[in-house]
């Protein structure tokens, strides 16, 4: 069986992608080790929000190079689709993908292999819609961490975010709820949701951040629901009172 072994750098919305392409991989037959494990495939899902987050992917994908010179890597998220250039230029890399189409990692990844070449799969984020991620359990943690939402559109000065994230998108009211039925199954009892500006869930889907917030309490067996970092501005006196009824 093959093996493929994960690493995330940076926020808990990599947290969450990582654990979605792990999964991929699982269904497509491939064994789940340990990152210090020998494997077939390393999956690197890489930070560029700061200088330290550029230096920290580039050194763990030559690590991974020159320790198993004979795996195929995979350069994914915020670095790569900042510049899948740099990183298809190191050795092992056999493809970059970045904040979209990492529901086709493995049918990427297999298409590079068995064409002999390495492969930059990173799309244009103008016009993206919410990608169809998902994930049944949160290996290693006792909370589950959910993607509600992805991308933002303030643009601050300082951010590189909203140009490798692309502009606000939400999960759909029912696959939140589907989502969290599923990590009640799996015996998680505590939901963290998480997004890359989540005070702008369901922004043109008619839905706002406490609807989502009800949806993922609705299964039974979840206990808790936590909110991902909000904003001061988007703590209102509504939103406090619709909070405390939940």
């Amino acid at each position: 069986m093959r093996r493929v072994a994960a690493h995330t750098l940076g926020c808990k919305v990599n947290q969450y992608d990582t654990q979605a392409m792990l999964e991929l991989f699982e269904r497509a037959g491939y064994q789940a080790v340990p990152f210090d494990s020998d494997a077939d495939v390393y999956l690197v899902n890489t930070c560029t929000v700061t200088g330290t987050g550029d230096q920290k992917s580039l050194k763990t994908i030559r690590r991974v190079a020159r320790d198993h010179p004979e795996a195929a890597i995979v350069a994914a998220g915020c670095l790569a689709q900042r510049d899948a250039e740099a990183l298809m230029r190191l050795p092992g890399v056999r493809l970059a993908i970045g904040t979209r189409r990492r529901a086709e990692v493995v049918e990427l990844l297999e298409r590079a292999l068995a064409e002999n070449r390495s492969l930059s799969a990173v799309g244009e984020l103008e016009g993206a819609a919410f990608e169809p991620l998902s994930i049944e359990r949160h290996e290693g943690h006792t909370r589950a961490v959910m993607k509600i939402q992805e991308g933002c559109d303030h643009r601050c000065a300082y951010c590189i975010i909203p140009s490798v994230r692309g502009v606000p998108r939400s999960m759909a009211l029912s696959s939140v709820a589907d989502e969290a039925a599923r990590l009640a199954d799996a015996g998680y009892r505590e939901l963290v949701l998480t997004g890359i500006h989540l005070s702008s869930y369901g922004r043109g889907q008619g839905a706002t951040l406490l609807d989502a917030a009800a949806a993922a309490s609705a299964p039974g067996g979840i206990w808790r629901v936590r909110l991902g970092s909000l904003e001061p501005t988007s703590i209102t006196r509504e939103f406090a009172r619709q909070a405390a009824d939940n």
